[in-house]
């Protein structure tokens, strides 16, 4: 014992001479102490030793070096390195988390009394590690360079797991490239998970890999800003939220995925819609917002939606690319069929700005599908959709029709035809906004709505199969089926 107290005593004659930094090594984490704070350090009982509030257990201790680090207040950074990761604290925030490491699977959990932000610095390459952290304030995720693949959870099967409902902000460092894969076996929500909201910035590029549900996953909403991430697989849908989504800036880029290409829910359905509050603040809309930026987006799956809001869609700048190839499904709770569609919305749709290319193949395909109402004054909108209808049997059993007459002998429930642009509610097409559809597929259509169709201005251009621009009469929504055009470009032709 007094040969340790006379090293602890050199140690700390030494830090306070120099002004260095005084690192305390436990297993693969090393707490970084600067001498400009640590004043008193307490000394117990030959077995304990506290720094800045940090009680260290000397039997844990590997070993305190002295050198001239410099030391960021509120940083804790990870090194992956193979099958091992090496955990640096700061100081000052050493006393409110606690890390654990297992090879190169990170845990750290945050005190209950953390009363400032910490950033988390992820780096290195693993091909077989996570990195998992909960706590209750929010806090900032800079990947900055970071490999990592998750093979054997022990935490979770997730590549980074943020198990904190709190803003998380996601900063891809600038000109960094990082890639996540998640573990094949899991219960995982996402390749990428957070509990709370993630706003993601910066000029890096982020790669994901999702092989048991989503590629990201967030609990609350999730926002982009100059980031660009490619999504190329995941079992789920490529981007899972809830609140709101929204695009400023940046690049999205979607494939290989089992089912929607972004997906966006109200979070407390048994509430309701907040409806949109001032700068989002405490919003639960289920509302995409599309001002900026590049999405591309393929989707495959049956009856799958390349973008899709439960509530409403604003597309103010965003140039998308959507696709999807996939069919037509039977739903049985609501005894109906139901197909793919590049942007679909349970609410309102506004299109301002931006270009807007919607490609659809598949059987009953359509390229905008709005249960509210569609309202279109600026950008440029193309649709192509090349599917043929598909109808469903009383018994469910789908077929695909090639001959549009085929059609008038199933109720509206049991067909699904392919169209351009689908509107349960009205249509307002004005000012400069530009719009071509073409419909090839057996019972093809341009543009329909269920309830009225108001033209005055822009230019619409329709080529159709069956109808080009339909507005019907519906009774059980009090729809006029009214088509007034009174201004603008039209151009509709059916074959």
């Amino acid at each position: 014992m007094k040969k340790t107290l006379a090293i602890i005593s050199a140690l700390l004659l030494t830090i306070a001479a120099g002004a260095q930094t005084l690192n305390v090594k436990v297993g693969s984490v090393i707490y970084q102490f600067p001498a400009t704070q640590t004043g008193d350090m307490t000394y117990s009982d030959g077995t304990s030793l506290t720094i800045m509030g940090k009680t260290f257990t000397l039997t844990d201790i590997d070993n305190m070096t002295i050198d001239n680090t410099q030391v960021t207040d509120g940083a804790i950074s990870v090194e992956y390195n193979g099958t091992q990761a090496t955990v640096r604290v700061a100081g000052n925030v050493a006393q409110y988390v606690t890390p654990t490491v297992s090879g190169a699977h990170v845990s750290i959990e945050q005190g209950s009394d953390l009363a400032e932000e910490i950033t988390y610095t992820l780096s290195g390459t693993s091909t077989d590690g996570e990195f998992y952290m909960s706590g209750s304030y929010k806090t900032t995720v800079e990947l900055n360079g970071l490999t990592l693949t998750n093979t054997t959870p022990v935490k979770s099967g997730a590549a980074v797991h943020i198990q904190n409902g709190k803003r998380i902000k996601v900063k891809v460092c600038n000109g960094t490239v990082n890639t996540l894969t998640d573990a094949v076996g899991g219960s995982q929500k996402g390749c990428l998970y957070v509990k709370g909201h993630a706003e993601f910035a910066q000029k890096g590029t982020l790669n994901i890999i999702g092989n048991v549900k989503h590629g990201i996953k967030t609990g609350e909403y999730m926002t982009l800003k100059n980031a660009t991430i490619n999504i190329t697989k995941a079992a789920g849908d490529g981007i899972n939220c809830a609140q709101f989504f929204q695009m400023t800036s940046g690049k999205i880029a979607i494939s290989g995925v089992s089912d929607d290409g972004i997906q966006c829910d109200i979070e407390d359905s048994t509430v309701g819609s907040t409806g949109e509050t001032t700068d989002h603040e405490d919003e639960d809309t289920g509302n995409i917002y599309l001002e900026g930026g590049d999405i591309t987006a393929s989707v495959t799956a049956d009856a799958a939606k390349a973008i899709k809001a439960e509530g409403d869609i604003r597309a103010t700048g965003t140039n998308v690319t959507a696709t999807t190839s996939g069919g037509g499904v039977w739903d049985a709770d609501k005894v109906k069929t139901k197909s793919s569609s590049c942007m679909s919305a349970d609410g309102n749709m506004l299109i301002s700005g931006g270009t807007l290319t919607l490609t659809s193949t598949g059987a009953g395909g359509k390229g905008i599908n709005v249960d509210g109402n569609f309202t279109a004054t600026g950008g440029s909108v193309t649709i192509n959709t090349s599917g043929n209808a598909v109808v469903a049997s009383s018994t469910g059993t789908l077929s695909v029709v090639t001959s549009s007459q085929q059609l008038d002998n199933y109720d509206s429930d049991y067909k699904s035809s392919p169209k351009g642009i689908k509107v349960d509610g009205a249509i307002v097409i004005s000012d400069n906004a530009v719009i071509s559809v073409t419909t090839t597929g057996a019972g093809g259509e341009g543009i329909e709505s269920k309830t009225s169709i108001d033209i005055t201005g822009g230019q619409t251009t329709v080529n159709a199969s069956d109808d080009g621009i339909n507005a019907s009469k519906n009774t059980s929504t009090g729809g006029s089926g009214d088509l007034t055009i009174s201004g603008g470009y039209v151009f509709s032709k059916s074959s």
